[in-house]
């Protein structure tokens, strides 16, 4: 785990002297689509919302692992297409916080447009998880940026990030109560949560893989160009019986990324992805005195691989190659001058 998170304990942010981009009229256009496409969603978000929270949270839950969800397939279609979005508009908030001069009034549609789409999306689906990871990545946006942030506007910061640790911890607290009881139970389940990844890692997974995944359940688009066709399934319960049956694991248990790798690839197969990430990330999280924004979206990118590590690989699956794919496109057409067909420096 090491190799992983040496990029991070190398990459010195307070180095940065310059943050560089020209927004074109091109690129002034794809983040108004990315902003107004976050509005549109949170406001159909709330409206859903209000009318499937009738349902208490533990069956919610229940219905998403069923493949049932209280928001309609166009409303999840756009969530999909916003996800893409999700960390190009994390980047543009750390940047306008931070070296640019805009109204309170376009910071806080920006705040809003990055940020509650995916909050309210995890609380339709009764997501925990979901909760703390956007919090998680307001955290990073804040580390990253701070060096340029004014002292003003850091006082903001706080105070906003201590009322939506607290909305958000009232939030999970009930999430927790509704799907597993009151009292004790919450804390004990609380602190699972943090604590069983190593515990499963050592006991449960390692050493007791019957056969590798190789590549099914992360990679199942690039699985079925190699291996043919993939199982299908009707809920996530199949799929972890289906994944138990090959692997003799369970595959949905908290394991640490390493862990989730061994299923996947087998020992060598998973030393081999631990040391593909963290060149990666030697590639983009450069301490440099000039660092193009675009960078930031993969630092941030990696930034959240590191941080779900300690629980899981976050990125798998074909949704989330469906964002990587996307996200991709858009750091090339940040990248790319079209006026001067320029291709800049990464």
């Amino acid at each position: 785990m090491l190799i992983l998170y040496s990029p991070i304990i190398r990459f010195k942010e307070s180095k940065i002297q310059n943050i560089e981009f020209n927004f074109s009229i091109d690129k002034k256009v794809l983040f108004a689509f990315a902003v107004s496409l976050g509005i549109i969603l949170m406001l159909l978000l709330l409206l859903y919302l209000s009318k499937g929270l009738v349902s208490d949270f533990g069956q919610l839950y229940s219905m998403g692992k069923e493949g049932v969800s209280i928001f309609p397939h166009f409303v999840q279609l756009l969530h999909t297409i916003y996800s893409i979005f999700h960390i190009p508009l994390l980047v543009l908030l750390g940047y306008y916080l931070s070296l640019s001069n805009k109204s309170t009034f376009v910071l806080l549609i920006l705040f809003m447009a990055s940020s509650l789409p995916s909050v309210l999306y995890g609380i339709g689906g009764a997501s925990r998880g979901m909760l703390f990871f956007r919090l998680f990545d307001f955290l990073i946006v804040f580390l990253l940026f701070r060096k340029f942030i004014n002292i003003k506007i850091q006082r903001v910061i706080n105070v906003v990030g201590i009322i939506s640790v607290i909305l958000l911890g009232i939030v999970s607290f009930s999430i927790t109560s509704s799907r597993f009881g009151e009292g004790d139970i919450v804390v004990k389940v609380i602190s699972q949560y943090f604590g069983e990844s190593f515990l499963n890692a050592n006991l449960h997974f390692y050493g007791n893989l019957d056969e590798a995944l190789n590549g099914e359940r992360f990679f199942p688009d690039i699985y079925k160009i190699f291996e043919g066709d993939l199982h299908t399934y009707k809920s996530k319960h199949d799929s972890w019986s289906y994944y138990h049956i090959v692997t003799n694991t369970r595959s949905h248990y908290f394991k640490t990324l390493i862990m989730d790798f061994y299923l996947e690839f087998g020992a060598y197969g998973a030393i081999i992805s631990i040391f593909v990430l963290g060149l990666i990330g030697l590639k983009f999280l450069k301490s440099e005195d000039k660092v193009p924004l675009y960078r930031y979206i993969w630092i941030i990118y990696y930034y959240q691989i590191c941080f779900g590590a300690v629980f899981d690989f976050t990125k798998g699956g074909h949704d989330n190659m469906v964002r990587f794919i996307g996200l991709f496109l858009v750091y090339i057409f940040l990248r790319v001058d079209f006026f001067n067909l320029r291709f800049k420096r990464a």
